[in-house]
């Protein structure tokens, strides 16, 4: 609602909707296009999941779900530029290591939940908070890893807590990191002994 013109959205059934539209993006030499974003990931999974099913290699479909969105998300980063974004629900996955129960992103299969995350330069956890002193809720988005929370941020300038987050002030963290405001060197003038 609050980029009006200047978002598209393009709805999607099967998983060949997603190639032709790729295709569409690849053979345009005019990008308008600088962030794409993917809501839910995990329901372009389920398309990938469905396009690739084959009762004669039942693996071939978890192998397709993985590779698949890899090859999707660095396409879109490293062929088209674009800033890539992907929303997902929470799910609740027990580390087959420690036992713990972690809240992480909802991907589909056992390797993309470990190796997609990865990909990413900033994992975060969106909760409704309640204001102790109003008692009005707001949005908080956490970047900081929990003991039980998969989520991180490789932008240092990125708060581990953002409260209300808008993308206006997600990628005003991310441009402050990718281009620092050089500040003016400060001269010293150095005095001799003798006062002059």
């Amino acid at each position: 609602k609050d980029y009006g013109d200047r978002l598209t959205i393009v709805h999607v059934k099967t998983y060949d909707d997603v190639r032709k539209l790729f295709e569409m993006m690849s053979g345009n030499e005019d990008m308008p296009f600088k962030t794409i974003i993917i809501d839910p990931v995990d329901r372009l999974q389920e398309l990938i999941l469905k396009a690739y099913d084959n009762p004669g290699n039942p693996y071939a479909k978890w192998e397709a779900v993985f590779e698949k969105l890899i090859d999707i998300i660095f396409y879109l980063h490293k062929t088209c530029v674009l800033t890539v974004i992907c929303t997902t629900h929470a799910a609740l996955e027990k580390d087959e290591v420690s036992g713990r129960v972690l809240i992480a992103p909802d991907f589909e299969g056992k390797k993309s939940y470990r190796k997609i995350p990865q990909v990413f330069d900033i994992i975060g956890y969106l909760t409704q908070e309640k204001d102790k002193a109003s008692g009005e809720t707001y949005r908080m988005l956490n970047t900081t890893p929990w003991e039980n929370l998969v989520s991180k941020s490789r932008i240092p300038t990125l708060p581990g807590k953002l409260g209300n987050p808008t993308m206006g002030k997600v990628m005003g963290y991310v441009n402050e990191f990718a281009n620092p405001v050089q500040k003016p060197a400060v001269k010293l003038a150095q005095r001799s002994n003798n006062n002059e």
